[in-house]
């Protein structure tokens, strides 16, 4: 059994009526309630409370909704010889595994999800995702560009290493610019204002694969690229597990390559999916009541 079918089968259906956290079937069909209800349940249930719960593991309140959500059951994790530790590793493990079964459910029904999102969520995903390297020439130069993009964004976050991204690149730049580096090397608004040129070089370069004839993003084209990283991280995934065999080493190739972009597809689509949704859950009102069972047990 891989790594993933073992994360999934820690947790089994979402049952909200009943107030207890489990993953959604990602084998099901996509359906706008199942979906929603899931979504609801682990971003504004379980989710709110461990982080509210990380921030402050001894707060009362959020110990007991960890309780109502895993076990059914407020005072359950009172009654353990740790009760903060327990919250925590339980809480973690079933996030982890509500990612995992959320990232099958998505992929199961990816056609779907790529046609409720728009070209920019889209293109939002793929700007923030390390696409995986393949022999397709023009897949690599969308690789590579964003590869350029996220190296820039990086070593932007510290001024030494903005300096030597600068000068290992310099010959990217205009002569003029190059120029100016002798002269302003040391002046942190010039790096500053060079890692801005060379990010939006970057960007420029994406965007060149990805819009259409008049500038426009091209939907289809992203989707083709989103579509084809995640084939090889499956084709990697697949090779991995193999060779690994049943005692060998799992591979984490869905954790760091995969995931990502499926949770991006199913928040990319969340709030627009569940606006129906929430009108019949009456869910505003629900929010506001476990305000007040917030501050009543803070009081």
């Amino acid at each position: 059994m891989s790594n993933i079918q073992e994360k999934i089968n820690d947790y089994g259906p979402t049952d909200r009526k009943k107030g207890l956290f489990r993953t959604i079937d990602p084998n099901q069909e996509y359906d706008r309630d199942i979906f929603s209800s899931h979504m609801y349940t682990y971003h504004n249930d379980l989710n709110k409370a461990y982080e509210r719960f990380k921030k402050d593991p001894n707060d009362e309140y959020n110990l007991g909704k960890l309780g109502k959500y895993l076990h059914q059951d407020r005072g359950y994790f009172f009654s353990q010889k740790n009760p903060a530790l327990t919250a925590r590793s339980e809480a973690y493990q079933a996030t982890d595994s509500a990612q995992t079964a959320m990232g099958h459910y998505v992929r199961n029904n990816l056609e779907v999800f790529l046609e409720k999102n728009d070209d920019q969520s889209l293109a939002n995903i793929l700007f923030s995702t390390d696409l995986i390297m393949d022999g397709d020439e023009d897949y690599n130069k969308v690789v590579n560009a964003l590869n350029d993009l996220h190296a820039v964004q990086a070593a932007s976050q510290d001024a030494g290493k903005a300096n030597e991204f600068i000068k290992d690149r310099m010959d990217e730049m205009p002569e003029w610019l190059r120029k100016a580096y002798g002269l302003y090397s040391s002046n942190p608004e010039y790096i500053q204002s060079t890692m801005q040129t060379y990010s939006g070089l970057y960007q420029q370069k994406v965007m060149k694969e990805i819009a259409n004839s008049s500038g426009k993003l091209d939907k289809g084209k992203i989707e083709q690229i989103l579509k084809h990283h995640l084939d090889l991280g499956w084709r990697a995934y697949r090779k991995e597990e193999r060779e690994a065999g049943d005692d060998g080493d799992q591979s984490d190739i869905f954790d760091e390559n995969l995931r990502g972009v499926y949770s991006q597809l199913a928040m990319g689509i969340f709030q627009s999916e569940n606006r129906e949704y929430e009108k019949r859950t009456n869910f505003a009102k629900v929010q506001r009541e476990e305000e007040r069972e917030r501050q009543h047990v803070k009081d």
